[in-house]
């Protein structure tokens, strides 16, 4: 046939690495605790991309503040976590961390590469009752 005069032929290509692009596809669950003043929160995230990676993702990071009432970020609240790049969760309940039911958070997530990191995919976690 046309496709079986051919020579097989296999072309190998490396592109140089660059920090990965667009932004981590993440998104909370939330659930209630045994202490009605405190919500227990996972962050979940799907890999980037292979086309949006550009190199080895080497790990994920997940940022936590508090916001004040006027919604703006509470100063040193920031609360940074590095999770290897081939976990796909973090459990902050589990890492000790209460998130308080009467206040508002804004949860940050990145991926890494050696050569950078992706922008900010960032979630917002509402007071309730609001």
């Amino acid at each position: 046939g046309y496709w079986g005069n051919c020579p097989e032929q296999w072309v190998s290509v490396r592109t140089e690495s660059a920090a990965p692009v667009g932004s981590v596809p993440a998104w909370l669950h939330i659930t209630s605790s045994r202490d009605p003043e405190v919500r227990n929160v996972v962050v979940y995230w799907k890999e980037l991309p292979p086309k949006d990676q550009n190199g080895d993702i080497t790990d994920y990071t997940v940022t936590v503040a508090s916001r004040s009432r006027d919604g703006q970020l509470s100063p040193n609240s920031d609360r940074t976590f590095p999770v290897p790049g081939d976990q796909r969760y973090l459990n902050l309940s589990a890492l000790g961390l209460q998130l308080q039911a009467d206040t508002s958070y804004t949860v940050k997530v990145f991926a890494s590469n050696e050569k950078g990191r992706s922008q900010d995919t960032v979630l917002l976690l509402p007071q309730e009752g609001n």
